[in-house]
């Protein structure tokens, strides 16, 4: 884990900064030093290794756009794909024998944690970030279920090396939150905010979620004339909307999704939206904020169906309130050299390219209204700021990744 971790760490740094020569030549020579760690660390890599080989060694990032030197002759010999391509969904989840666990930063307050850990049997790892935040636990009595916190110290005890490359005051940190939940055991992840509260539709989902329900779940999908959906729009809002992470070009054509019924593949992912205040980008909070809290028009029948996205399109999803498979929950990784509105996107258009490399191929799934959440107070243009690299970068991102994967099919065929 600790390499595949690292991995994608080092290939973020190099595809998404692009400041000037300094920077990069510092990002390289990083890059390098975790090579030589990567190779020190142990001669075991199987296919989880692919991803630093695929990503780091041989892309690079130019005016804006990505660009891929991949050799195809190396492609199934050193990266390993043949053996992702190959597992059979058994085969790859990780060892588990806890249903779920709740990953969770804590930065300033509690708020819906103690809702979430006494209304779900879900033990929660809380990651503290920053380092002055202290937790006391009687603070969130009367506690039904369990609540592991990990300080920066324990984080430097148990996971030094990645408590180290991750910095403070950033949600990275929930990085070693997936890596400690699945070493305790866990077969699922839920991925989610200290403001995120949980429904009565929520505990129907997560009970679901448990009883493995949702696998065959989702007999309708969403699909698009382009290759993104916006999938908010099926769930009726009372104007035009669209998710954070989707891109601005598409934004003017108001594309409406097509919902279309078929069976394909496994759910994986599991987005939930949050329903008085979704998570928009501030392009949408300038010309509708207006509309929060959010009033949707959407029948009862609708709100529980997990609606599949289609495995040939692309759409963003977030780490505010998301369930995670075992097999994609061990690539959750978050890019810690970004900002914080663009990690958990990058990271959600790079789990889907993973996804559908699996030989039983994983899909994202959006499911309605099922949280509750607090209203965004960061300012408008604070997050347009951090929010830059989306609205310049995402087409650029996905069509390289779906370079990648047209290069990768032609290859194994």
């Amino acid at each position: 884990e600790h390499r595949l971790l690292l991995c994608q760490e080092s290939s973020m740094f190099i595809h998404f900064r692009n400041r000037n020569g300094l920077f990069l030549l510092f990002g390289f020579a990083l890059f390098l030093s975790f090579i030589f760690y990567f190779y020190n660390l142990s001669s075991n890599s199987s296919g989880l290794i692919f991803f630093l080989n695929d990503n780091c060694e041989t892309s690079s990032h130019r005016s804006g756009t990505f660009q891929s030197t991949i050799k195809r002759e190396s492609l199934l010999k050193n990266y390993g794909i043949q053996d992702l391509l190959k597992s059979k969904r058994k085969s790859t989840d990780p060892p588990c024998d806890i249903p779920m666990m709740g990953v969770v930063t804590m930065k300033n307050g509690y708020l819906g944690l103690r809702e979430i850990t006494n209304i779900m049997d879900l033990i929660v790892v809380s990651v503290a970030d920053p380092e002055e935040f202290k937790f006391d636990v009687t603070d969130l009595e009367p506690l039904v279920y369990p609540v592991e916190f990990l300080s920066l110290e324990k984080q430097k005890t148990l996971y030094p090396k990645l408590s180290n490359l991750l910095p403070s005051n950033h949600f990275a940190r929930k990085n070693i939150g997936y890596l400690h939940a699945l070493r305790k055991g866990a077969c699922q992840v839920y991925d989610f905010d200290q403001d995120i509260y949980l429904t009565i539709n929520t505990q129907k989902l997560f009970t679901d979620v448990l009883k493995k329900k949702p696998a065959n779940a989702g007999s309708f999908f969403l699909t698009s004339k382009d290759k993104f959906v916006n999938p908010l729009l099926f769930y009726g809002p009372p104007d035009y909307i669209w998710p954070r992470g989707f891109p601005l070009e598409l934004v003017q054509k108001k594309e409406f999704p097509i919902l279309q019924k078929s069976n394909f593949g496994e759910i994986d992912v599991i987005q939930i939206v949050q329903s008085s205040y979704p998570d928009v980008d501030s392009n949408w909070r300038v010309a509708y904020s207006h509309l929060l809290p959010m009033g949707w028009h959407v029948t009862d029948s609708i709100i529980p169906e997990l609606i599949k996205i289609d495995p040939n399109r692309w759409s963003p999803f977030n780490a505010q309130s998301t369930v995670l498979s075992g097999r994609i929950a061990r690539f959750a990784m978050l890019p810690h050299t970004v900002p914080e509105r663009v990690s958990d996107i990058w990271r959600s258009y790079i789990m889907q390219y993973l996804m559908k490399l699996f030989s039983v191929p994983g899909v994202l799934s959006y499911s309605g209204l099922y949280v509750e959440n607090s209203i965004n107070r960061n300012s408008i243009m604070s997050d347009k700021k951090e929010e830059i690299q989306l609205d310049e970068q995402i087409m650029s991102l996905v069509d390289h990744l779906d370079q990648r994967l047209n290069l990768i099919v032609r290859t194994i065929k």
